[in-house]
């Protein structure tokens, strides 16, 4: 009975031993919003790694307890203060009725004797270069005291070139962006780095 149990914990272990022995870099991924650090993937990410991981990166080991390095990220807009008036103003419009106008982007005209090329509060919202939708990440060489930022970057998807708001729908700062944050991307993106950087 123990000589089975023995053989039995053996052969459970072996996958374990085996995959410890090909890490040759450990890495943890972790969130900030600017205030608090969580540790883990997302859903996303999990799919990422779980789809990619053991393909694309072997060599690499995701061991949140003694990494070599730290993907750190974070989403946001840039550009974002270019917009704050625009947005304050659009909403201060559909909520009171009264009738606002703006230009964001190339000129565009919502009757002909508009000639100005401003928009009506029933406008379509036009995506901006200035304003982008991005997930942030820097890599942090733990491994060093103290730790060093090695590389940053960023991932993102593209969004449709419109954007349709309806009467009376809220607007944000997201609404001009040009992109969407891709936190997938940016776990890519870093994954990528390392694996050139470590020539594994």
């Amino acid at each position: 009975m123990k000589k089975s149990l023995l053989i039995f914990i053996l052969l459970i272990a072996a996958p374990s031993y085996s995959a410890a022995q090909d890490c040759k870099v450990k890495f943890s991924v972790v969130f900030t919003d600017g205030k608090v650090l969580k540790v883990g993937l997302t859903a996303e990410q999990k799919k990422l790694w779980d789809r990619d991981g053991a393909r694309k990166y072997k060599g690499i080991c995701l061991d949140p307890a003694k990494p070599d390095y730290v993907i750190l990220w974070t989403e946001g807009i840039s550009g974002g203060e270019a917009v704050d008036g625009a947005v304050e103003q659009v909403n201060r419009g559909r909520s009171t009725g009264q009738s606002t106008t703006m230009q964001l982007g190339s000129p565009r005209y919502d009757s002909p004797g508009n000639s100005a090329g401003w928009i009506s509060s029933d406008m379509v919202l036009v995506p901006s270069g200035v304003v982008r939708g991005k997930a942030d990440y820097a890599i942090l060489d733990v491994s060093k005291n103290p730790a060093q930022t090695v590389h940053k970057g960023m991932g993102y998807q593209d969004v449709p070139a419109e954007t349709i708001n309806q009467p009376g729908q809220a607007t944000d700062e997201a609404d001009f962006a040009s992109t969407i944050a891709d936190p997938s991307a940016a776990l890519e993106k870093a994954l990528k780095w390392i694996k050139k950087d470590r020539k594994i």
